[in-house]
């Protein structure tokens, strides 16, 4: 049997095939770390919306009941307002945490399909690989065959009358 002519283009394939498994691989790790920061993003800003509320209560109860100036009510309301925005970075947070988790999952949607056109690709160079080994093997059993007959014993009559067996 010979030496399959394609042999390297084939494990060219297959090495590509096994890239593409690899970077599957890796954009699945990248989408599961992507969900794993927005649920933790989601948390913090949850945590954060339950400790604002009682911080809110906290500070006007601090202030109810009692004179005070304007100042000590413009400090309140900085101070609520300084609330307000560190919730809005925190659902900033949250909506960058869940772009960044879409585009790892387009990510890996991309390798995905590239392991799928790699895997067809060698899919291909090994029919093509198992239709040449039957062909070659029939071409080896053929020239068996061959070697064979011009091996064919010379009949008792002699060689004179070789011409007549065949």
């Amino acid at each position: 049997m010979g030496v399959y002519p394609l042999e390297s283009l084939l494990s060219v394939r297959k090495y590509r095939e096994e890239e593409a498994a690899r970077s599957v691989k890796s954009a699945e790790s990248d989408v599961k770390a992507a969900q794993e920061a927005v649920d933790a993003r989601q948390s913090e800003l949850q945590a954060f919306r339950l400790w604002r509320a009682d911080e809110e209560e906290r500070r006007y109860a601090a202030i109810m009941g009692k004179p005070c100036t304007i100042k000590t009510i413009d400090d309140l309301k900085a101070g609520l307002s300084q609330l307000a925005a560190q919730e809005i970075v925190r659902e900033e947070a949250v909506d960058k945490a869940k772009k960044a988790h879409l585009q790892a999952q387009n990510q890996l949607e991309g390798a995905r399909a590239a392991a799928k056109k790699a895997q067809k690709e060698t899919a291909k160079i090994q029919a093509h690989k198992e239709i040449w080994a039957e062909e070659d093997k029939k071409e080896t059993e053929r020239k068996e065959d061959l070697e064979l007959e011009e091996f064919r014993p010379v009949s008792r009559k002699g060689a004179e009358a070789e011409g007549d067996d065949a």
